[in-house]
């Protein structure tokens, strides 16, 4: 399966360089890298989109990929599905904090593919956000793994303001009381 995924994330991010779309790789396959791997069957790429040209890039991308059906949809994911059938997720940046994301990713290789990679920290503040179990045993994972290099700081501050504009104050209070339990175990 890891080579059908690398295979789907050379045509994506094919599509996204010959496009001029900055991005970085989040999701499942990020977490290959810092935390602890688990399978995943898709790939998830957030796209930085200039305001107002969301639609473009959709058009974009589905002129180019079949269009892949979500059980939820949002306008600010374009879910496709590449040419081996593996899925891709673009998720549509919006302004403010996702800007932080591309300034902070990181070049990596992956055999002879250089992708841009989320930061660890980045990729906690995403799953964090997303709140799903699998989402927390990711968080789990990274910090096993990352636990005295990644920038607590910076994770603190953005979930803080994240918790409190999406009235979950328990994104913050989990995440805190993970940290610690990490930290006194390593």
């Amino acid at each position: 399966m890891l080579n059908k995924l690398i295979e789907a994330l050379e045509e994506a991010i094919d599509f996204l360089e010959k496009n001029n779309y900055r991005y970085v790789v989040i999701g499942g396959l990020a977490n290959t890298f810092w935390g602890i791997a688990r399978a995943t069957h898709d790939i998830d790429l957030k796209v930085l989109i200039e305001e107002g040209k969301y639609q473009e890039f959709k058009e974009k991308a589905y002129s180019k990929f079949e269009t892949r059906k979500l059980p939820v949809q949002s306008p600010l994911i374009v879910s496709v599905i590449a040419s081996n059938s593996v899925g891709i997720d673009f998720l549509l940046s919006v302004p403010g904090y996702e800007v932080n994301t591309f300034e902070r990713a990181v070049r990596h290789q992956i055999n002879n593919l250089q992708i841009w990679l989320c930061s660890p920290e980045d990729l906690i503040i995403h799953k964090a956000i997303a709140n799903r179990d699998k989402d927390w045993v990711d968080i789990e994972g990274v910090l096993i793994e990352q636990v005295k290099k990644i920038d607590i700081e910076y994770i603190e501050k953005w979930l803080s303001q994240f918790a409190d504009a999406l009235e979950k104050p328990e994104i913050l209070n989990r995440f805190l009381m993970l940290f610690k339990q990490i930290v006194s175990s390593a």
